[in-house]
């Protein structure tokens, strides 16, 4: 797992628009070499605790589910129900591995050119360790991806991009590097799907639609999800759920063409509202 923050030489964090670029740039290429699908660049500093705002670029980091990659092969692609129970199960650990080698890669790049900078490692299940439970309370990679223009958070309170929905791992790098940033996602563009919200076996999903002006307001009841992950694992021996996700891929790929919200795929914020969805 990687989580660290660099105190070394500093470098200007004040450069002109061709240094700008020429190091926005490089970052990119480090990323999309190490194989990480999605990147965006944002202005994070309102969706931080105070005591990170001397980092105020955010990196999102997404590498796509392997399942949601076989949801553009249909029909052709494997069995409905095989699709439905990968799409079921978020965890992939072949993501979190290529996200914690891109981190270090940016990391060892940033240390180089002299930037300070905080590696927030991939998205895991909060309850697998006591620091990423920690770390998730202080930082959300959803609020970076927002702030990065990747994507918004759908009813079910879960990242969606705007290509491959929910079915996204996440990881982020905050950093006083000057990296180029656009708009950001400012709010939902599930417009009136609420799929999801019907197909939640624990009736967690309140329905709501995400604004990023709203602030800490809960999309899901935590503890009704949990709860069903729980039962869920005492029936099957596996803990996840998931059906959320599975009906908005479904319904992703019924409207195929038409999702055409926050595809700019370097953001920047103003100001922003953390919202407190899991």
């Amino acid at each position: 797992m990687v989580s660290r923050v660099n105190r070394t030489r500093r470098a200007k964090t004040h450069v002109g628009p061709v240094a700008r670029r020429a190091l926005t740039a490089a970052v990119e290429d480090i990323a999309r070499q190490a194989g990480t699908d999605v990147i965006g660049f944002g202005d994070v500093r309102a969706a931080l605790p105070a005591d990170f705002h001397h980092l105020p670029v955010g990196v999102s980091l997404g590498v796509v589910h392997p399942a949601a990659r076989s949801l553009h092969l249909l029909p052709g692609g494997p069995p409905a129900i095989e699709l439905e129970r990968a799409l079921c199960d978020h965890r992939d650990r072949h993501a979190q591995v290529l996200l914690e080698t891109t981190l270090r890669r940016l990391a060892d790049y940033l240390q180089a050119q002299g930037f300070r900078y905080f590696c927030c490692p991939p998205e895991v299940d909060p309850m697998d360790s006591p620091f990423t439970a920690l770390l998730a309370r202080r930082f959300s990679h959803k609020a970076a991806a927002t702030c990065a223009g990747l994507g918004w958070v759908g009813r079910h309170g879960l990242l969606n991009h705007p290509e491959y929905g929910p079915h996204v791992t996440w990881a982020t790098l905050v950093t006083n590097a000057p990296l180029d940033t656009a708009t950001p996602c400012v709010e939902s563009a599930c417009g009136d799907c609420s799929l999801c919200v019907s197909a939640c076996p624990a009736g967690a999903i309140s329905g709501r639609a995400w604004r990023r002006d709203d602030g800490m307001v809960s999309l899901v009841d935590a503890d009704r999800c949990r709860q069903m992950l729980v039962d869920n694992e005492w029936a099957t021996g596996r803990r996840f759920c998931g059906r959320c996700a599975v009906v908005c891929a479904g319904a992703r790929v019924a409207a195929r063409g038409r999702v055409s919200a926050c595809s700019d795929e370097r953001g920047g914020g103003a100001r922003f509202g953390r919202e407190s969805a899991l």
